[in-house]
């Protein structure tokens, strides 16, 4: 009888889930639970960073410098509320060329809730697709509502920041820079759009007046 040679279901499903995320992603990232990324051969090949040159935070300076502050913002927002990373920037890659990527995080966690490590993938990303800073526009998004209309909102429902994370399907990092006048340019319109139809659900409109102050209006959705 002929030695069968049976795979784990576990590893198969393991291995399938490998081949998929390299046949996507251009870099597999990890990082630890307080932030600070691993040596990955992937992100060394993309940008010639050495490995001791992209450890911790050292892999900020191949983004560009108009990018940075916003990426390390993002990240740190994450890792402070354990929250889905989602943020878009430009590589500076080995040729000298900077290239827009859309990078996604998630942290790993052990069964008592507590972070084991994080993981991610940069995903590369062209035309309409990539950030730009001030593409939130009148027409894309309401850039009329303010951080504070939002924020005096989620009061209203007593929601969380979690908690609007979860109803309009936002990372909490997101959320979080909607709420901020200093970051709030850097969102996507499609997130904003997203934030605002989660508040219609419950019964908010933003307002102004004639006068241009900005207010808010709930009316509870009838049963």
């Amino acid at each position: 009888m002929n030695d069968i040679e049976i795979e784990e279901p576990s590893q198969l499903a393991h291995e399938r889930y490998s081949a998929l995320v390299r046949a996507i992603a251009t870099v597999v990232w990890t990082a630890t639970a307080d932030g600070s990324t691993r040596v990955g051969a992937d992100w060394t090949r993309l940008t010639g960073q050495t490995p001791a040159q992209m450890a911790g935070y050292g892999w900020l300076d191949a983004i560009h410098p108009d990018d940075r502050e916003r990426t390390r913002e993002a990240w740190r927002t994450a890792v402070l509320h354990q929250g889905v990373y989602d943020t878009d920037y430009r590589i500076l890659c080995a040729d000298g060329i900077h290239r827009w990527f859309n990078a996604r995080g998630a942290p790993v966690l052990d069964r008592d809730g507590t972070i084991r490590e994080w993981v991610g993938i940069c995903l590369a990303i062209t035309g309409s697709k990539r950030f730009q800073a001030g593409m939130v526009s009148e027409d894309a998004a309401p850039s009329r509502v303010t951080p504070g209309q939002v924020r005096a909102a989620r009061a209203l429902l007593g929601w969380s920041i979690g908690r609007l994370s979860a109803e309009a399907g936002l990372s909490v990092s997101t959320v979080a820079r909607i709420e901020d006048e200093a970051r709030r340019d850097s969102v996507r319109p499609s997130k904003w759009q997203a934030a605002l139809a989660a508040f219609a659900v419950s019964g908010i409109s933003f307002t102004r007046t004639g006068d241009g102050e900005a207010g808010i209006r709930h009316r509870p959705p009838q049963p």
